[in-house]
């Protein structure tokens, strides 16, 4: 957590943070302790990795029941990296990357992934863009959690 860096304004009594521009009024020879918002707004800007549109992907398509190799694991870990936003500016990169390992899966997992979607009620999956359905879905339920809300 870092503090605000309070500076004395040209009003008595009154404190101004560099940073953030809050104002708070103490006695001259107190400055007042607080967490910056600046500071605050930039540590949730970097959202860690492992949350985020990778994560909520890997988690629809974990249900779907394909296990997530080490490299879809990498590609989910971009994914939260690029965030709700970057996901809906490299979503064809995002499908492509999802078709390429779909075409890795023989028929028969295609059919039971399909239905365990069904079951699971996963009415969201376009039958006709599996792939494309499936990243548009974790990036709205990403947004919803991160609360950009789009």
């Amino acid at each position: 957590m870092t503090l605000c860096n309070y500076q004395p304004t040209d009003r008595p009594g009154i404190w101004r943070c560099s940073e953030c521009r809050d104002e708070n009024s103490r006695p001259l020879d107190n400055p007042p302790r607080r967490a910056c918002g600046t500071a605050t707004l930039n540590m949730l800007a970097r959202k860690p990795i492992g949350y985020g549109p990778g994560t909520e992907l890997k988690e629809l398509i974990v249900k779907l029941g394909v296990p997530a190799c080490s490299q879809c694991t990498a590609f989910a870990d971009r994914m939260d990296e690029w965030g709700v936003d970057g996901c809906r500016i490299h979503r064809g990169e995002i499908v492509e990357y999802l078709r390429a390992k779909q075409r890795e899966m023989t028929f028969s997992q295609r059919l039971l992934a399909a239905a365990r979607g069904a079951v699971a009620g996963m009415t969201f999956v376009d039958p006709l863009d599996a792939a494309g359905s499936l990243v548009d879905e974790a990036i709205r339920r990403a947004s919803l959690l991160l609360g950009t809300g789009r």
